[in-house]
């Protein structure tokens, strides 16, 4: 070879390309700390902030402790295909689609097509290290300071994340239900009264959807190797973006002058947070809490435990492509934040990112209160769409061939549906078990529900008499990932 590692130096503006993501991270931190601004330049100069950690004390890229601990959750030395789906409740075609971006052996599902965990590690690095979105070490976060300068000091290590949302921490009531009941208009998860839905009974014979793809997070590649990357505890930059609204006026006088850099920092932590419960559940180290929030049965029924990853995962891929709008034009004294899921102007960007309204009071909370608002009201977004569980009806259950459905979001708004006695209704899909899904009947007395699951003893209770109904509560997701992620490490 013409170079080596060892010989790159920081006026050159990059690295040999057979460098392995460990040395490039042990390049990057030398090359860095060597260099004054006017001497680093590109994808140095993005990371040279980085390196406000001591690079001693953080694992590098892909360290070889990170990689076995990652491959552990696979079972082995190498990952197949099948592994990330079912792990990242992602559908077979984002999988395979990724395996071919990366360049990894394997073009099929089957357990034979195998790649190591450490190629593969090596492979999303230089992903992201291509797109100038990577850290100069594992466990770090980062954010873009008020100059523009990508900062990357946010600790991420397993021992800052434990712990990071004590498990008594409350979620406001003002957040968990801001209009409900009152006959405002800025609930946390606005929805048509009415379904948009096609009729199932015009529906093509023959309509042929597998629920294995119903039952999955719909990912784009850029958004799919990140969650590989938070796998094996690397944190690529974010894809948010921070709005101020036209109207911000005097609100946006009374938060922190670097408020887009601290809300940036806030949702790194908080994907971070969510990534590591994803863990947690795959080693199946969470029985306890599982059986707690959504029910005994929850742990060895796997059905429910696909429902529970797809939406985890669906919270920490919504916390990456996040649009943040501060101030919410349905903001009051009471509300920290609020989302739209109507598919309106207020549910996506142009560009496809998850639009997340912010109010002043998030900004007076502390930060675990913050992090439980993002993750409450990430849980709402697609793929997830979870609900706040209205108590005051009681549930009535159906189920219907998941060969009925041929929408990508099955979950969400309402589906025209017949009941088993005959009648016209509007059903909601709560959970794809095996080949069915389970229908809750809807009507449009929720919308101004009374009474709704929300604070720690009633999500238990509520585990306990309608489990069907805890897998689709928001804040019981909310307790359940503060209790595995608090937990000591076994």
């Amino acid at each position: 070879m013409a170079s080596s590692c060892e010989a790159w130096a920081p006026e050159r503006p990059y690295p040999p390309p057979h460098c392995s993501a460990m040395q490039l991270s042990l390049l990057f931190a030398g090359a860095v700390a060597a260099s004054t601004p006017s001497g680093v330049s590109g994808l140095h100069q993005h990371l040279r902030a980085g390196l406000d950690r001591d690079p001693q004390k953080f694992p590098a890229l892909c360290d070889s402790s990170i990689v076995a601990e990652t491959c552990e959750l696979f079972g082995g030395k190498a990952v197949a295909p099948r592994d990330v789906a079912v792990t990242l409740a992602a559908a077979d075609d984002a999988v395979l689609g990724l395996w071919q971006t990366l360049k990894l052996q394997g073009s099929q599902m089957g357990a034979a097509q195998e790649e190591t965990c450490a190629n593969m590690c090596d492979a999303v690095v230089k992903f992201f290290r291509e797109q100038s979105a990577l850290p100069p070490t594992s466990d770090a976060g980062c954010y873009h300071a008020a100059d523009g300068r990508a900062v990357c000091d946010i600790d991420l290590s397993p021992s800052a994340l434990r712990g990071l949302v004590p498990a008594d921490t409350p979620i406001p009531a003002s957040h968990e239900h801001p209009g409900h009941g009152t006959g405002g208009n800025s609930n946390s998860s606005r929805r048509l009264l009415a379904s948009s839905r096609p009729s199932l009974k015009s529906r093509a014979n023959g309509s042929s959807i597998r629920a294995v793809n119903l039952a999955t997070v719909q990912y784009d590649t850029r958004s799919l190797a990140r969650r590989v990357a938070n796998l094996f505890r690397i944190y690529p930059m974010l894809d948010n973006d921070l709005r101020g609204t036209p109207s911000g006026g005097v609100a946006l006088a009374l938060v922190p002058a670097d408020w887009k850099g601290k809300l940036e920092e806030i949702g790194t932590k908080a994907q971070a947070y969510v990534s590591t419960a994803v863990k947690q559940m795959k080693v199946r180290g969470t029985g306890p809490s599982m059986k707690k929030w959504f029910g005994e049965e929850s742990f060895t029924d796997d059905n429910a435990r696909k429902e529970i990853a797809r939406v985890l995962n669906s919270i920490a891929n919504v916390l990456s492509k996040t649009s943040y709008v501060y101030p919410g034009s349905h903001c009051d004294d009471n509300t920290a934040g609020y989302v739209e899921t109507s598919g309106g102007d207020g549910t996506f960007t142009d560009d496809g990112k998850f639009i997340v309204f912010m109010c002043k009071m998030f900004f007076e909370v502390e930060l675990p209160v913050q992090i439980e608002t993002l993750t409450h009201e990430a849980s709402h977004h697609s793929a997830a769409y979870t609900e706040d569980i209205c108590l005051s009806i009681k549930p009535v259950y159906l189920e219907r061939p998941v060969t009925d459905f041929a929408d990508e979001n099955l979950f969400g708004d309402p589906w025209p549906v017949t009941s088993d006695d005959g009648e016209e209704i509007q059903g909601k899909a709560m959970l794809v078990k095996g080949d069915n899904v389970v229908m809750r009947k809807y009507t449009a007395e929720e919308e101004n529900c009374p009474e709704r699951a929300y604070s720690r003893p009633v999500c238990e209770k509520l585990a306990k008499d309608d489990r069907i109904g805890a897998l689709r509560n928001a804040d019981s997701y909310c307790y359940y990932i503060q209790d595995i992620t608090d937990a000591p490490k076994p």
